[in-house]
């Protein structure tokens, strides 16, 4: 097997979606999720995966005993196995894991550790969502079950931790108190979204103190920014939502095409009725400006004019007719491509990074961290590698100092603080490309 685009090596698991561990019946959910979340239709993941696993390290097995081009590795996705030791309680947000459900999931985290998982991934996103719409399982985990996990993964001594999160107040600190109490490196995905433009500064002002008080912290930031593809024979399309459009999803595709390239009455429709109240017309009616023809062949890198919006104001047009008219045009198998959530650009500047597994950790078979070089003798002093303050001036430490003022304004909820799933209210100087198939 010969692999071309120069990937060498695939990583499963991120994000808490994944398929093992599963008990017999349990596929259906998983499936479910990661079809919500990744927009892969159910059918090809029933039909492309056997499940012939339940334990993680079956699943390890599976995964090294198929042919394959390219190097492979995994994560525990902390959906799988809360729904592994809870059952269906696991994707119920009002229930809560007794302690020894909390146990039974750390001591599932050291036996997947131990037979090569790369390490342990959760999700605090509310964009997480399975098919059927239900927030992803991990998304209310409470304090108990995170630091249960935590400390089995320090008991492991081996892995790291990943998260993607709406980073609402708290969210950061609760993820860096896992580092303390794992004493492993953490990796979190740093985004930028119309809703809290400056929130990613935020979120790095917190990494960079958790990593001058030692601690394994970093933010991953993509090369390219999350994009979504969008066609009439597509999941997402800006008459997703449209009853005078909904009357006819049910036709096949050419049919569609020519109702409304034939019926004059139904393009007006289209545009004067079009739902203007909930989160997707929100988004939609944000989106024309960074939404792009995508063309044949594919244009990944168009320049701002030729977005739906400004081709529309160029013709003195609605830009849900410009775009209308640019999906039925011809057969309506066209795509467009939609810039949904970007890498900060002056992340690069500011100290984020790409990680994967070289950042210190605590391999030397001791409760105390590898610090950096970088960190002074005196910082090691002032800060307990458990976070509970219980080194010599511990009230010095920086990640302490910061943890606090957030933790003070932390809600009740154990729950992410919504942050609004929305393109970026400035564009970045990096390049883009859409993500996902149109199909």
């Amino acid at each position: 097997m010969v692999a071309w685009h120069g990937v060498t090596t695939t990583v499963f698991g991120n994000c808490a979606v994944g398929f093992a561990p599963v008990r017999p019946g349990g596929e259906g959910f998983l499936i479910n999720l990661m079809e919500g979340v990744e927009d892969i239709p159910g059918s090809v993941l029933a039909e492309g995966i056997d499940f012939s696993w339940e334990s993680f390290p079956q699943y390890l097995d599976v995964l090294g005993s198929r042919p394959r081009a390219m190097d492979v590795a995994a994560q525990v996705p902390h959906a799988a196995l809360r729904c592994y030791v809870m059952g269906e309680r696991g994707g119920d947000h009002e229930a809560v894991p007794s302690a020894d459900e909390i146990a039974s999931m750390g001591r599932l985290v050291v036996e997947a550790l131990a037979a090569g998982a790369l390490g342990f991934s959760t999700s605090r996103t509310r964009k997480h969502r399975a098919k059927d719409g239900r927030p992803t399982p991990s998304l209310s985990a409470g304090d108990p079950e995170l630091d249960g996990i935590a400390e089995a993964v320090g008991r492991a001594r081996a892995g790291a931790l990943q998260c993607n999160s709406d980073f609402g107040p708290g969210e950061l600190a609760t993820l860096v108190r896992m580092v303390e109490i794992s004493g492993r490196p953490l990796s979190v995905l740093l985004l930028q979204v119309d809703g809290a433009p400056q929130l990613w500064r935020e979120t790095l002002d917190g990494i960079h103190a958790a990593q001058a008080a030692g601690l394994a912290v970093v933010g991953q930031v993509g090369v390219r920014p999350i994009g979504v593809l969008m066609g009439l024979d597509a999941t997402v399309h800006p008459f997703a939502e449209h009853p005078a459009y909904l009357a006819l999803a049910h036709l096949p595709l050419a049919e569609r095409v020519a109702r409304v390239q034939g019926e004059a009455d139904l393009r007006r429709r289209l545009v004067a009725e079009r739902p203007t109240e909930g989160a997707f017309a929100e988004w939609m009616a944000r989106a024309a400006h960074r939404t792009f023809e995508l063309g044949d062949p594919p244009d990944y890198e168009p320049d701002a004019s030729r977005s739906i919006a400004a081709r529309a104001a160029a013709s003195g047009r609605d830009p849900t007719s410009s775009g209308s008219t640019s999906s039925s045009r011809t057969t309506g198998a066209g795509c467009f491509s939609t810039r949904s959530r970007t890498t900060p650009a002056a992340t690069w500047r500011s100290g984020a990074r790409c990680w994967l597994t070289s950042t210190p950790s605590a391999d030397s078979g001791t409760a105390e961290p590898t610090w950096p070089r970088s960190v002074t003798p005196a910082t090691r002093r002032s800060c307990s590698p458990t976070g509970r303050g219980t080194a010599p001036g511990a009230s010095a430490c920086p990640w302490k100092r910061w943890s606090a003022s957030r933790r003070a304004t932390r809600p009740a909820s154990t729950a992410s603080t919504t942050v609004a799933s929305s393109p970026p209210a400035t564009e970045p100087t990096s390049t883009w490309s859409p993500s996902g198939h149109c199909r």
